[in-house]
């Protein structure tokens, strides 16, 4: 099914995410096998996915309402307490509950509900504060994210700079001809956020009106996050990233002043 999925240019998170919520609301009763034209999609029979994920990738039959999104057909099909999506985005695997700064992008990032723009764990797996010692490491999670934001403009695979020894800061001047210095490595990143969350706010888009699935922010059923909840947290882990970029904490629209520290004066009062 990912081979599938790959050579068909779907996204295999969004995939999985379709499936786990086909296979709970047929599970809950909502849906039958009519609605899914025959499949029996049950959990623990794989016969059926790979059928209905042809169905998605020719929208044929129930497949050409699951195209649209696990968000839309969740409301289509009147289950949306089983849809993990954040505005239609499907939410990976990869469980807030463990670690909890996965807040920060599930909601704000100008593409949420993604985790590949940050997870705190690698962080330390990067040797990010080793690499870069001059860097206030109050400030790892902000700095790392807009790291995050240049070596994914430039290219770089985040599972090799997992390495931690990938000379970054060399690589970019030898290739630029530039000597920028380690903190210049974090300001270009967070110039590119701030340009690609201007262009949301422009469009009348406030990351803090998105709303995180309960399931994902509750205590689990079982299993390691069984006692973990982050409802009152939340709030908290949001505000002091917003505080650290210097984004307003009702509006999320940057500082005027900053943007000038950011060289991005002309950016000020929606001249974007």
């Amino acid at each position: 099914m990912n081979d599938y999925c790959n050579r068909q240019g779907l996204d295999t998170i969004a995939v999985g995410s379709i499936l786990g919520f086909i296979m709970e609301a047929r599970e809950k009763g909502i849906i039958t096998e009519k609605d899914l034209d025959g499949l029996d999609i049950s959990w623990g029979n794989s016969l059926d996915l790979l059928p209905l994920i042809e169905k998605i990738t020719k929208c044929e039959g129930v497949g050409d309402l699951l195209a649209n999104g696990i968000g839309k057909a969740a409301e289509e099909l009147g289950a949306e307490e089983f849809a993990i999506h954040i505005k239609n985005q499907a939410i990976p695997a990869h469980d807030p509950r463990f670690s909890k700064t996965l807040i920060i992008p599930y909601k704000l990032d100008p593409s949420p509900g993604r985790h590949t723009p940050f997870i705190e764990l690698m962080i330390d797996l990067s040797k990010f504060n080793k690499m870069y010692p001059s860097l206030d490491k109050k400030r790892k999670i902000p700095d790392y994210y807009c790291y995050h934001q240049l070596t994914s403009s430039v290219g770089l695979c985040q599972f090799g700079l997992l390495t931690g020894n990938f000379p970054v800061l060399e690589f970019i001047n030898l290739v630029t001809g530039l000597d920028l210095s380690e903190k210049d490595l974090i300001t270009i990143g967070e110039r590119i956020l701030t340009v690609k969350h201007l262009f949301n706010i422009r469009e009348g888009i406030n990351p803090l009106e998105y709303h995180l699935p309960s399931r994902i922010l509750n205590k689990a059923a079982d299993g390691p996050n069984k006692n973990v909840s982050l409802i009152e947290e939340e709030d908290k882990i949001l505000e002091e990233f917003l505080t650290a970029m210097k984004w307003d904490l009702h509006t999320t629209v940057p500082n005027n002043d900053h943007l000038k520290e950011l060289g991005l004066e002309d950016l000020i009062g929606n001249n974007y």
